[in-house]
């Protein structure tokens, strides 16, 4: 409780981000469960691993970090494997 009625704004901000945090994995619960019950679990899979990709593209629009070509290749390897296993319907 302390962590809440604390004066200090950086105290209250860290409350705000835990609430945040335990939020949005309950919401990833959530989703995942509805995903299971409407889609394989290898879809499931593919698009869990499509995670580092949407990192990405937040990243260079929102932060404007650079990317490298090896970052490059391995997005272009996650977004190949993504189309093959749809084509596949594995």
């Amino acid at each position: 409780m302390v962590l809440f009625l604390s004066a200090d704004p950086f105290v209250f901000q860290r409350g705000l981000y835990l609430i945040a945090a335990g939020t949005s994995y309950g919401l990833m619960a959530l989703f995942l469960s509805k995903t299971l019950s409407v889609a394989t679990a290898s879809y499931l899979a593919m698009m869990s691993m499509m995670t580092p990709v949407f990192v990405l593209l937040i990243d260079t629009t929102w932060l404007k970090e650079s990317l490298d070509a090896f970052q490059f290749l391995g997005g272009g390897l996650i977004i190949f494997s993504g189309v093959l296993v749809n084509k596949l319907e594995i």
